[in-house]
């Protein structure tokens, strides 16, 4: 290991972020195959018509809606529980930002639909009734125990009827 590694390694895990963010997923792809680490994060700015922020491929491809990427980097390793310290975890990421499609990539990879809240208060389970996915509602209450089951309900803000019917 050259006394250099870490350094390249840095700028390879900055150059992957940054690729993914303005939408060049293979490139992306070609630094982790490199060697860049897929679950590392960093802020991405929004320069030259690209959308910005702190994440990775992961989040790139959420904001994108671009499922196929989303599932090839989950192959590659990405962590499906993965947050960092500004943005919500992927999976509450993906309901919030209308994917169902990611929402439903990530459960099923095994994302934590239990321990996780948005601001401390609303379940992945709430969030998934409130954007109104009852097939994410379904996945998730599939995964939960019957104790975890009543905390995600109890932390549910009333949604009015079409809740209630997701929700019995």
């Amino acid at each position: 290991m050259s006394l250099f590694s870490p350094i390249f390694k840095a700028i390879d895990n900055n150059a992957a972020a940054k690729a993914a963010f303005a939408g060049e997923f293979d490139k992306a792809f070609a630094l982790y195959a490199r060697g860049a680490d897929i679950n590392f994060t960093r802020w991405v700015d929004g320069k030259d018509g690209a959308e910005g922020g702190v994440g990775n491929i992961g989040y790139a491809a959420i904001l994108r809606g671009d499922t196929a990427t989303l599932e090839k980097a989950l192959d590659l390793g990405l962590n499906p529980d993965l947050y960092s310290g500004y943005r919500h975890p992927l999976v509450i990421f993906a309901i919030m930002n209308k994917q169902e499609d990611a929402a439903k990539l990530l459960i099923s990879r095994g994302a934590d639909v239990d321990q996780f809240r948005f601001q401390d208060f609303l379940s992945p389970l709430a969030l998934a009734r409130i954007y109104n996915m009852p097939d994410v509602a379904k996945m998730i209450e599939a995964k939960l125990n019957p104790a975890q089951l009543q905390a995600a309900r109890a932390a549910d803000l009333p949604q009015g009827p079409k809740a209630n019917a997701l929700n019995p």
